[in-house]
C-alpha cells in the first residue's frame, strides 16, 4: 500500500522528494480507514464452502489452463537475439514497434518473430511489408501465451526478448541487454519501461512482466507461458524469477508501453476473465512445487501476495458473490501450500494471511484496500 500510495503522490506531484515525505501521512489515514471499516461495515450475507465456490467459478470461468513442458534445444544460434511479437489487430502501431527492432545499435544479429494470432484487420498486410526482414507465423486466435509459445519454437537466437506488439524500444535497449548479461554472467537481464498515452508519458516503472526482458533460451527448456489464460506474465515470479536463476536490472526506461483502453490489461476488468488469476496461481505454485523451483517458505509467500491485492485487484469490481467465491478458492489454494512458519511479512500481508486462513472475507477486502 505504501509503494501504492508513492506512486499515486508522485504522479499528482511530480515530485519525488515530497511524495516520499507525504507518503507516511497518507498510509497512517489508510490504516485508520482500515480500522473503522472493520468495525462499522457488515459482514456479507453469503455462506458457500471452498467445493460450492470452486463450482460457481467454474461455470462463470472454467478452468482450462495448460502449462507446457519445454522441449530441449540445440546449442546452434543463427542468431543473437530472437524478439518474439505476438500480434492481434493492431495494424496501427505494429509498424512502429517492428521498426524499433531494425533500428536498435550495435553490431547484433537480430531474428525478428512476428506471430499473427488470428487478426481480422490489416495487421497481416503490415507484417507482410517487413517479410523480408521479419519472420511471420501465422495462426488461429489462441491468445497471446500461445502466440508467444510458438514463437519460441520458430526462435534461432541465443537469447529471447519479447515485445509487445503495440509497444516500441528505445534505440540502445538490445546492446545494452546483452553486455550487462554476457558481462555478468547472469540468466536474464530487465529493463525500465514508461507507459506513455497519446505521446505524453504517465510514469516510470521497474518491470515486473516478462516482456522488456532478455532471456538465455535455456529458460524456457524447462516449461514455456500457461495456456488458456490472460494472465501468461504470472509464470514470471512461480517460474523465472525462482532462486534457481540469477537476474540483473538495468534502470533504464527502454521500453515504452502503449496504454490502450482496447487492451487486455485495461478489458479484464470489464469482464469475468480475472477469475483466471486463480487458476493460474494454481497452477503455476503446483508446478513450482513439483519440480522443487522454491523452498516451501519462498512458495507460500509467492502464493500468499498473488492472492491479496493482486487478486483483489483482478475481481474487485465483480457481484459480491463471485468476490465471495473467489475469495474462498485462494483460502483454499493458500491452505495447500502451508508452512510451519514464514518469516519477514510486511504488516499487510500477515493480516491477509490471517483472514485467508480464517476465511474472513471482510478482514481480506479491507486489508488488501487500505494497508
Amino acid at each position: 500500500m505504501k509503494n501504492k500510495i508513492k506512486r499515486k503522490l508522485y504522479s499528482i506531484l511530480k515530485n519525488e522528494f515530497l511524495a516520499n515525505m507525504i507518503c507516511p501521512l497518507f498510509y497512517l489515514v489508510a490504516i485508520f480507514i482500515f480500522f473503522i471499516q472493520k468495525v462499522f461495515v457488515a459482514k456479507p450475507k453469503i455462506d458457500y464452502d471452498a467445493e460450492q465456490s470452486r463450482n460457481i467459478l467454474d461455470k462463470i470461468y472454467p478452468n482450462k489452463v495448460n502449462i507446457p513442458t519445454g522441449e530441449a534445444y540445440e546449442d546452434c544460434f543463427d542468431y543473437d537475439i530472437s524478439v518474439i511479437i505476438p500480434c492481434y489487430n493492431i495494424e496501427k502501431y505494429v509498424g512502429e514497434c517492428i521498426n524499433s527492432v531494425l533500428n536498435q545499435k550495435g553490431n547484433l544479429k537480430i531474428q525478428i518473430v512476428c506471430v499473427n494470432d488470428g487478426s481480422t484487420d490489416n495487421t497481416l498486410e503490415v507484417l507482410n511489408s517487413f517479410k523480408d526482414r521479419i519472420t511471420i507465423i501465422n495462426t488461429v486466435n489462441n491468445g497471446s501465451g500461445v502466440a508467444r509459445n510458438i514463437g519460441i519454437d520458430n526462435a534461432k537466437g541465443k537469447y529471447l526478448f519479447f515485445l509487445d506488439s503495440d509497444d516500441y524500444l528505445l534505440p540502445y535497449c538490445l546492446i545494452d541487454c546483452i553486455n550487462t548479461l554476457e558481462k555478468n554472467r547472469f540468466d536474464f537481464v530487465s529493463v525500465g519501461y514508461c507507459d506513455f498515452y497519446d505521446n505524453k508519458m504517465i510514469k516510470r516503472y521497474g518491470n515486473s512482466f516478462c516482456w522488456g526482458i532478455l532471456y538465455k533460451r535455456e529458460m524456457f527448456s524447462v516449461c514455456r507461458f500457461p495456456n488458456n489464460n490472460v494472465f501468461e506474465d504470472t509464470i514470471k515470479p512461480f517460474v523465472l524469477e525462482t532462486s534457481q536463476y540469477k537476474s540483473i536490472h538495468i534502470d533504464k526506461a527502454y521500453y515504452m508501453r502503449r496504454i490502450l483502453n482496447s487492451s487486455i490489461t485495461a478489458s479484464v476488468k470489464k469482464t469475468l476473465r480475472g477469475i483466471g488469476h486463480l487458476w493460474v496461481v494454481e497452477s503455476l505454485a503446483k508446478f513450482n512445487r513439483d519440480n522443487k523451483m522454491s523452498t516451501p517458505e519462498e512458495l507460500y509467500k509467492l502464493v500468499l501476495k498473488h492472492l491479496g491485492t493482486v487478486l483483489l485487484d483482478r475481481i474487485g469490481q465483480y457481484d459480491m458473490e463471485i468476490k465471495y467465491a473467489a475469495f474462498m478458492v485462494a483460502s483454499e489454494i493458500l491452505k495447500n501450500y502451508s508452512v510451519d512458519s514464514v518469516n519477514k511479512l510486511t504488516y499487510q500481508n500477515k493480516k491477509v494471511q490471517k483472514y485467508l486462513l480464517n476465511n474472513n472475507y471482510r478482514g481480506w477486502e479491507l486489508a488488501c484496500k487500505w494497508l
